[in-house]
């Protein structure tokens, strides 16, 4: 594909891809460059240049990479995708102010700074050894998804506009949430207390898997529809008024439940609790309850209600 390339950014990207063998694919600009990345398997180099030249999407699948890798000579960088890059420990983006998407699958990867990248709105990083990240100015960050790293503690309290974070699978210990999170999963952490903060426009939480979680509290989040808490270690659950629609505590040791006034809840998931009495009263939409193991006694429920186990 012919087109113009500033030949200073040529040069860098010689250097930075001598160890490489796959040949670079010249790639034009699409409204769909960046999905069809991502969507992509198997190893190479795709690129893709603006018409002033400059390089502002880089894709980099199974290329060997030196152990710091340093992208300044690449200002105007806009999408960066970085996987199973053999050698990567480090990666300075700290010049990269334009960057505003940013996959990293590179297991040898530690350390990750992001505080200098303001147009950063898409961060994801997964299957690394990464156990330090650096935000800070990051006010167009919407999305962060960290699966399978090794970070213990995460504060995104101070992101105005993030609005999904997913941290599955890590040891996670510590993490502050920022007001604006609408969709949160904490699955197969190990965090032992959440507090949703005030104003909160939380709409789905997942924490399952977490069994080192004993206290979740939940007053401020007045938004929240969904709550899945599957094979967990909390035991008691105040939940009195909250907007839930579905609701899910399974092979949890839960023995305290209380439900009261969630009008707008329709599936319930109890299953292998350790749940005996159940507080109900003002739920008015319920119509699936699943109740398979729990030791449930004494709890009458209208006929619109479907019930997996009989009580």
């Amino acid at each position: 594909m012919a087109m113009n390339k500033n030949p200073v950014r040529q040069k860098a990207l010689q250097k930075l891809l001598k160890a490489s063998t796959c040949p670079p694919q010249d790639m034009a600009v699409t409204n769909h460059w960046l999905s069809d990345r991502k969507k992509e398997t198997g190893t190479g180099v795709k690129l893709c240049w603006d018409k002033r030249g400059y390089l502002i999407g880089m894709c980099l699948r199974g290329v060997a990479l030196p152990s710091v890798v340093s992208l300044r000579e690449f200002p105007e960088l806009r999408y960066l995708i970085l996987e199973d890059n053999g050698g990567m420990v480090k990666l300075d983006i700290t010049k990269n102010t334009n960057l505003e998407t940013l996959v990293i699958k590179s297991p040898l990867l530690t350390e990750l700074d992001v505080s200098q990248n303001p147009a950063l709105s898409e961060l994801e990083v997964c299957h690394t050894h990464l156990f330090s990240l650096s935000l800070c100015d990051n006010s167009a960050l919407t999305t962060l998804v960290l699966y399978d790293t090794m970070l213990n503690a995460l504060d995104v309290s101070g992101q105005p506009n993030l609005t999904r974070l997913m941290t599955d699978i890590s040891p996670l210990m510590m993490v502050a949430l920022s007001p604006s999170l609408r969709e949160v999963s904490l699955a197969g952490t190990l965090i032992a207390r959440l507090i949703v903060p005030e104003g909160s426009h939380l709409d789905y939480l997942d924490i399952s898997g977490t069994k080192t979680l004993q206290a979740l509290q939940l007053d401020k989040a007045a938004n929240i529809t969904r709550l899945r808490l599957r094979h967990t270690g909390v035991q008691n659950l105040a939940l009195r008024g909250l907007p839930l629609q579905e609701l899910d505590c399974s092979y949890s040791p839960v023995s305290y439940l209380d439900i009261t006034d969630c009008k707008k809840l329709m599936l319930l998931d109890v299953t292998n609790t350790k749940l005996k009495k159940l507080a109900f009263s003002g739920v008015e939409q319920l119509r699936i309850f699943y109740a398979e193991g729990a030791p449930l006694s004494g709890c009458t429920l209208p006929d619109s209600v479907t019930v997996v186990r009989p009580l």
